[in-house]
C-alpha cells in the first residue's frame, strides 16, 4: 500500500501508472503504509518475552531500546507475587530472555541487555497500571496542555473509559479532579513515600 496526497492505493496500481527507463515524464513521490501488524521493535520483543516470564512468575512493565551505535536493551519487570525485585530475579529474567532473543534475533546489530526492577517510583504505561495503582500518589507529565498545565501530581482515582483519573490541588490549593486521556500522557510514574 502506497499515501499518495492522503490517499491509500494497493501497490499493484502504482506500479501500473509508473512508467520506467527513458521514456519516464514524471516521479512519484509516496511514503509507505505499514500495516497495523506491523509493530515497533519494543512491542516484537514484549511479544517474545511476555509469556515465558510469566510462567516464570514475572511480569514486563516496560522494553526500552536505546542508542543509536551502542544499542541498549532495557527490560524492567516485576514480580507478580508483589515481593520486591532481588538481584537473583534479574539474573533468571536475563538468562531466560537472553536465550529466548538469540534464537527470535529481533535486533539486527548487537546490543547490551539491561534487566532492572522499576523501583519505589515505577513508571506507570498502561491502563492497567493506573487501575491497579489507585488510590497512590503519582505524577504525569503530558503531550498536550490541560487547562495551561502539564504536569500533574496526586492521588490517582483509577481509570474512566480512556481517561486516568487522578486528584491534584490547583493553585488556591482546591481539590480537583483531572481527567486526562491515555493517549495524552507522556510518562507516569508513583511517587515514593520516604
Amino acid at each position: 500500500m502506497f499515501r499518495i496526497t492522503g490517499r491509500i492505493y494497493p501497490v499493484d496500481s502504482i506500479l501500473a501508472l509508473c512508467e520506467v527507463g527513458p521514456r519516464a515524464r514524471f516521479f512519484i513521490a509516496c511514503s509507505l503504509v505499514y500495516p497495523e501488524h506491523k509493530l515497533s521493535i519494543e512491542k516484537k520483543i514484549e511479544q517474545i518475552l511476555i509469556d515465558p516470564l510469566q510462567r516464570m512468575g514475572y511480569g514486563i512493565v516496560r522494553i526500552r531500546l536505546s542508542g543509536i551505535e551502542h544499542k541498549t536493551l532495557e527490560i524492567m519487570v516485576e514480580r507478580e507475587d508483589d515481593q520486591p525485585i532481588v538481584v537473583a530475579d534479574c539474573v533468571k529474567v536475563s538468562r531466560e530472555a537472553s536465550a529466548l532473543l538469540d534464537v527470535a534475533d529481533p535486533l539486527e546489530s548487537a546490543y547490551v541487555l539491561e534487566v532492572t526492577s522499576p523501583g519505589i517510583e515505577r513508571p506507570l504505561a498502561t491502563k492497567h497500571d493506573f487501575e491497579r495503582f489507585a488510590g497512590r500518589e503519582a505524577k504525569i507529565k503530558t503531550h498536550e496542555a490541560i487547562d495551561d498545565r502539564r504536569r500533574f501530581q496526586g492521588i490517582l482515582r483509577g481509570v474512566k473509559d480512556e481517561s486516568v483519573v487522578i486528584a491534584v490541588e490547583d493553585e488556591q490549593q482546591h481539590i480537583f479532579e483531572a481527567e486526562i486521556l491515555l493517549d495524552n500522557i507522556q510518562k507516569a510514574k508513583l511517587v515514593a513515600k520516604i
